[in-house]
């Protein structure tokens, strides 16, 4: 019986060994340093898109890497682009666009009823379904309070479902030899951790750490995990489309994982944007005070001492 990491790879359209790509025309060239560029025509259903009406079996590699550079952007921020290439896909690129970010999507689309778009085909990209709707950070402050609580109340039903799929290795889905990414780590990255107990070791190690530098926070006590669950490692505003039918979607599954129970919390308050979205999302999930106070107590570890 194949376990359920092996079902997502048997799942996952062929493809070639993934290279990074990265715009030449117009890499970088919108988004400024705070704020992601969006094209007004990615949004506009009455455009015409490149691969309207094509069977995108027929479309080449080639094609639509081209089409990185050339369709109307939905998002870019930083390395990252999302384009659409039609009235219903998108393709995401960039030199941190990873193949396990379409695993972890296939393995959450497939172990829970989180909407989360559809990967057609990876290769140097994702192709995944484009979603009609608003990004939630886009809205979020005009929404009134009943519809806030709404949300929050069906995001934390996400997060209370994602922890009940356990995961057997620590880590992007597949068992990939990707560095571990996310709130949890520095912006370098860590591992890969073949095992649980090499993931533990090494964040008690940025205890130490802390320690060596006095910068520790009294009483925080070592890491001890047992089990793994789905974490998604970025739960905020903007990686959530409200759609036109009032379905929320989940997206940007890069930092997502099989990860310690608490991970996710712990996560969340560490995100600076809308935090009373964070808050009133915290308040409607399970209160891991141990796991949160570990991830405080190692941010030296993981900022100045990222690479001690």
């Amino acid at each position: 019986m194949p376990t359920a990491d092996q079902q997502v790879q048997s799942a996952q359209p062929n493809s070639k060994p993934f290279v990074w790509i990265q715009s030449e025309a117009r890499q970088s060239s919108h988004a400024t340093f705070h704020q992601p560029f969006r094209d007004p025509a990615s949004a506009n259903d009455s455009s015409t898109f490149p691969l309207d009406g094509q069977d995108l079996t027929s479309v080449s590699d080639e094609a639509l890497i081209a089409l990185y550079d050339t369709a109307p952007i939905i998002y870019e921020f930083g390395s990252t682009r999302v384009v659409r290439i039609s009235r219903t896909l998108a393709l995401k690129g960039g030199n941190s666009v990873l193949p396990c970010e379409a695993q972890n999507m296939s393995f959450a689309a497939a172990h829970t009823s989180i909407p989360v778009p559809k990967v057609h085909r990876t290769t140097c990209f994702i192709v995944m379904d484009y979603i009609q709707g608003v990004c939630l950070s886009e809205c979020w402050d005009s929404l009134d309070i009943a519809s806030r609580s709404d949300i929050t109340s069906r995001v934390a039903s996400m997060i209370q479902e994602l922890e009940s799929v356990s995961v057997q290795a620590p880590g992007p889905i597949g068992g990939t030899e990707s560095r571990f990414r996310g709130m949890w780590f520095s912006v370098y990255g860590a591992g890969p951790f073949a095992t649980i107990q090499k993931l533990e070791d090494w964040f008690n190690h940025k205890i130490d750490v802390c320690e060596r530098f006095n910068q520790p926070i009294a009483g925080t006590p070592r890491f001890k995990f047992d089990r793994l669950v789905l974490t998604h490692q970025d739960i905020t505003p903007c990686n959530f489309i409200l759609g036109r039918d009032g379905q929320l979607w989940l997206v940007d599954w890069a930092a997502s994982g099989g990860y310690p129970p608490g991970f996710e919390r712990a996560a969340i308050a560490l995100q600076l944007h809308h935090p009373d979205f964070g808050a009133e999302v915290c308040a409607k999930i399970t209160d891991y005070p141990t796991v949160v106070m570990q991830r405080r107590a190692i941010s030296f570890g993981l900022t100045t001492g990222a690479l001690c």
